[in-house]
């Protein structure tokens, strides 16, 4: 019996990947977590992860980025929230990162890279199904079964965090939800040719 396989390659039919985006998953209740809420989103009962508006909110783990990955392109982490409030505010978040390609030292967290950012939630968003992004970077000389290091925090005690109303059931505190972390990449191909590159 003969199988028919598709060249590879530009071309109506072919298997032309060009360049498409991917997902390095980390379900957020495989990270490690300080500062958080477990508890059923609304009447579901379906258990959620929240962060609180009146505590410092941590969050640490590891993402391994694919064998398709298209090497030295950009990588962005962000989150899945769920904004429980019908208010504007805006939420604090920390960051610290580093990038392991295979055979590198990973270094003491001075050689991290570390910062913050704001991101901004409406009225509007109640509910809804938001991507957070947190930072964005693009590697140099890096190989294939690289893993992406990171910590995340909601400094919620931070002046800069406004996002600060109750949800009017439940932890009142715990007024954002975090279903999922993961993180954005671009990718060429099905794979590497040979399983260590």
């Amino acid at each position: 019996m003969t199988y028919y396989a598709p060249p590879f390659g530009p071309g109506p039919g072919n298997n032309d990947w060009g360049v498409r985006w991917g997902d390095a998953l980390g379900n957020i209740e495989q990270t490690r977590k300080q500062g958080f809420t477990s508890e059923a989103y609304r009447d579901t009962g379906v258990t959620m992860e929240f962060v609180d508006h009146d505590q410092v909110s941590v969050m640490d783990g590891q993402l391994q980025i694919d064998h398709d990955w298209d090497l030295d392109t950009l990588i962005r982490m962000h989150m899945h929230t769920i904004p429980m409030t019908g208010v504007d505010g805006n939420v604090y978040w920390s960051f610290k990162y580093w990038f392991s390609s295979l055979s590198t030292v990973i270094p003491a967290v001075a050689s991290w890279t570390t910062d913050n950012v704001t991101t901004t939630y409406v009225a509007a968003d109640q509910y809804k199904h938001k991507i957070t992004q947190i930072f964005e970077f693009t590697p140099s000389s890096a190989s294939a079964s690289s893993i992406l290091l990171f910590q995340i925090s909601r400094l919620a005690t931070n002046i800069l965090d406004t996002y600060d109303t109750n949800k009017d059931h439940g932890t009142a505190v715990s007024n954002l939800g975090i279903m999922y972390i993961d993180a954005h990449y671009m990718k060429s191909s099905p794979g590497t040719a040979t399983e260590l590159v």
